[in-house]
C-alpha cells in the first residue's frame, strides 16, 4: 500500500479507478488516506475474496464512491453477496468499437482461413475455461453431425480446458470437423467467417465476445446467465438455451441450418441493439458522467 501511495502522490490523479478486488484492496485504502475519490468496476459475478470476514470485505468495497457493474443482474448479485448499498452501485454496460467489425465479406473471410465458402461454420470465441462449457458445445455439434449435416466447429481462444476439449473431440470422432484456432489477434476476421456464434456459458458478467459477434452481424446462441439476457432477447436478437443442455443447443443449431433467414433477421436486430446501447462511446460517456458526479460530491464532502 505504501508503494501505491507513492504512485498516487507522484501522479496526483483526481480519481483512482480499480478493476479487480486485489487492486482495490491495495489502492482504495491508499487513495482514501490521500483523500482521493475512488471508483471500482466489478466485471463478473464471483465474490469470493475475504469470505472469512465479509464485514471487512464490505468495508473495503464501501471505500468506493461508486461501484460500477457491467449488467443489472451482476449488480443484483453483487449487492446480495456483499451488502453494499444499492445507492453506491451503477450499471455501465461493456461496449465495443463496432467499426472494427465492419467491411468484412463472409466468403472472403472463409477463403482466407482455408474454409470452403459453402461450409457452415459454427464458432466460439472465448478463453478455454470450464465456465464457458465448451464440452456441451462439442457434444451438441457432434449431435448435429450425426444427423448428416456437413459443417465445421471453429473454437477460437486458449486456456486450461484445451486438453479436455480436444480429448472430447477425439472421443466423439469428430476431429476432422473441429478446428482449434488457439489465441489470435485476428478475432474480427474469424467472427466474419462464422455463420452461427455459440456461447453456452455457465456464468457471465456481460460477455464482450457476444457483443463482438452481434457487431459482426453473426447470429448468437447463448445461455441466459449474468447479463446475457440484457443483450439477447430470445427469438428477437438471438436464441437462449438452457445451461448444460446439449440437446437443446443442437436443436437450435439444426433449426439454423433449416431456417437461416430467421436467424439473419435476429442478427440484424442484434446489430442495431449493439449500435444503440453497447458501443465504446456510450460506455465512455457513462463513465465520464460517473467521474463528474463523484468529483462533484467528493469536493463538496
Amino acid at each position: 500500500m505504501l508503494k501505491v501511495m507513492g504512485i498516487i502522490r507522484r501522479v496526483r490523479p483526481d480519481i483512482v479507478h480499480t478493476h479487480n478486488f486485489l487492486a482495490h484492496v491495495n489502492a482504495a485504502p491508499a487513495a482514501k488516506l490521500l483523500r482521493k475519490a475512488v471508483v471500482h468496476t466489478k466485471h463478473g459475478r464471483a465474490v469470493t475474496s475475504i469470505s472469512w470476514a465479509p464485514f471487512i470485505r464490505r468495508w473495503l468495497y464501501n471505500l468506493s464512491d461508486k461501484i460500477v457493474v457491467v449488467s443489472k443482474e451482476t449488480g443484483v448479485s453483487f449487492r446480495e453477496k456483499t451488502g453494499v448499498s444499492e445507492r453506491r452501485i451503477k450499471v455501465v454496460y461493456n461496449g465495443v468499437d463496432t467499426s472494427v467489425f465492419e467491411g468484412y465479406s463472409k466468403g472472403e473471410a472463409k477463403k482466407s482461413l482455408g474454409i470452403p465458402e459453402d461450409t457452415v461454420v459454427f464458432g466460439a470465441v472465448s478463453r478455454l475455461d470450464r465456465v464457458k462449457d465448451h464440452i456441451t458445445m462439442v457434444d451438441a455439434f457432434a449431435d448435429v453431425l450425426s444427423k448428416g449435416k456437413e459443417c465445421l466447429l471453429m473454437i477460437v481462444g486458449d486456456g486450461p480446458e484445451r486438453e479436455n476439449i480436444e480429448r472430447r473431440v477425439q472421443e466423439l470422432g469428430i476431429s476432422d470437423h473441429v478446428r482449434m484456432v488457439g489465441f489470435t489477434d485476428e478475432v474480427p476476421g474469424h467472427l466474419a467467417a462464422m455463420d452461427l456464434f455459440l456461447q453456452p456459458s455457465r456464468e457471465e458478467g456481460l460477455s464482450i465476445t457476444i457483443l463482438e459477434a452481434m457487431a459482426s452481424g453473426v447470429p448468437v446462441v447463448a445461455t441466459p446467465v449474468g447479463g446475457t439476457p440484457e443483450m439477447i432477447e430470445d427469438g428477437v436478437t438471438g436464441r437462449l438455451v438452457a445451461i448444460g443442455d446439449s440437446r437443446m443447443l443442437s436443436s437450435v443449431m439444426i433449426e439454423f441450418l433449416e431456417e437461416p433467414q430467421k436467424f439473419s433477421l435476429m442478427a440484424e436486430r442484434a446489430l442495431k441493439r449493439v449500435k444503440e446501447s453497447f458501443t465504446l462511446s456510450t460506455m465512455a460517456n457513462e463513465y465520464e458522467k460517473i467521474y463528474r458526479e463523484v468529483l462533484s460530491s467528493h469536493r463538496i464532502g
